[in-house]
């Protein structure tokens, strides 16, 4: 969604295509915010029901959450900021034009390591500095709210009780986690996704609990499409008035209609029945997140050597083969690095454990 949501700006501004932008967001670009958005509330919904199964199951703290949040999401980012800024170097190189016609649009204009460094520390965006992204990664932004929120929400879950809250410690690391998210919630649009993820905080604990689970399953059949009636009229009058970026009723909309999907199929019989299907979609996921940070800089590589050597490719034969192109990549790249998360997380506990019972262990007495 968010992929094919990109090829079409990209290509319209490549050919120097007047268009309406309304029209460009209302269509291919509202499937990026749509999948945007959903990504963050099946976000909420994954990331608290991993964090309370692990709680339960006892000896799992805010440390080892920390590890698996930073493997998970730095095992990726770590090469695709790498590959991000090798093909920005190879993109000015190449078409230096079309480099600076683009990636305004999709970052900033300015390969700078500075910039680099600030979106690898998920500083960007933050006031008072207000770094940019580098070109062609505009979509760093979600990451950022992400991680913000994953620190937040990990920290509050570990020190919940009133007890635990009031030390020094404990206000002091939410306070340095959640100010960012609070920020955007309170003063810009892109914050409407912040509550978008406790919303699936949210169905997590009424799942887990079965909170009305049983009543709404009990009226699915008519709430279902009177939510999707609402999303559609929603639609239709954003097309006309001009769409609101990320706005929150569009979106809360869309989670109730997912949540009463969600709940009314949970404990039934499996959704994806087929063991290829099942096999396809684990396969899309697993290199997902690869997927969604190098897109960008790819189609604008691949626009970059369409110009150059005059190709003239047409759209529908563009998005085809951008859309093989930066799956194939991002799958060969995902193989070595996202896929291999969990060893990474690994890794960095068994050293903190033997680093940990160094300092425990007694001196030995000097002869």
């Amino acid at each position: 969604m968010v992929v094919v949501s990109h090829i079409i700006p990209l290509y319209l501004l490549y050919k120097n295509v007047k268009y309406d932008n309304s029209l460009i967001w209302m269509g291919p670009g509202n499937l990026g915010i749509m999948g945007v958005m959903l990504f963050f509330f099946i976000s909420g919904i994954v990331i608290s029901n991993s964090l309370f199964k692990k709680l339960q199951a006892g000896n799992y703290g805010f440390g080892s959450y920390f590890i698996d949040r930073f493997s998970r999401i730095y095992s990726g980012l770590v090469p695709c900021l790498i590959i991000i800024l090798a093909l920005d170097i190879l993109i000015r190189a190449i078409n230096a034009p079309l480099f600076y016609l683009l990636s305004p649009r999709f970052g900033t204009s300015s390969i700078s390591i500075d910039i680099f460094l600030a979106n690898l520390l998920m500083l960007q965006m933050m006031p008072p500095f207000h770094i940019p992204r580098p070109p062609f990664a505009e979509l760093l932004w979600t990451l950022n709210i992400e991680w913000w929120l994953y620190m937040a929400f990990g920290w509050l879950i570990v020190f919940y009780k009133p007890k635990n809250m009031l030390k020094v410690k404990a206000m002091l690391g939410f306070l340095l986690f959640s100010l960012y998210p609070i920020y955007l919630a309170a003063t810009n649009y892109r914050g409407t996704l912040v509550p978008v993820w406790f919303f699936g905080v949210l169905i997590t604990a009424m799942m887990t609990r079965g909170i009305y689970a049983e009543q709404i399953r009990k009226y699915f059949k008519y709430l279902f499409p009177i939510a999707i009636i609402l999303i559609a009229i929603r639609m239709s009058i954003d097309l006309h008035i001009g769409i609101i970026y990320y706005e929150y009723v569009l979106e809360l909309l869309a989670g109730c209609a997912i949540l009463l999907a969600v709940i009314n199929f949970n404990g039934k019989e499996e959704i994806f029945r087929g063991a290829r299907l099942k096999g396809f979609i684990k396969t899309m996921a697993s290199y997902s997140y690869t997927l969604y940070l190098l897109h960008v800089a790819m189609i604008a590589a691949l626009l970059a050597l369409d110009d150059i050597y005059g190709l003239s490719c047409p759209l529908p034969a563009f998005i085809a083969i951008s859309l093989v192109l930066t799956n194939v990549v991002a799958y060969i790249v995902a193989y070595f690095t996202e896929m291999r998360y969990r060893r990474l997380a690994k890794w960095i506990k068994d050293k903190a454990e033997k680093a940990r019972l160094r300092l425990l262990a007694p001196a030995r007495p000097s002869v």
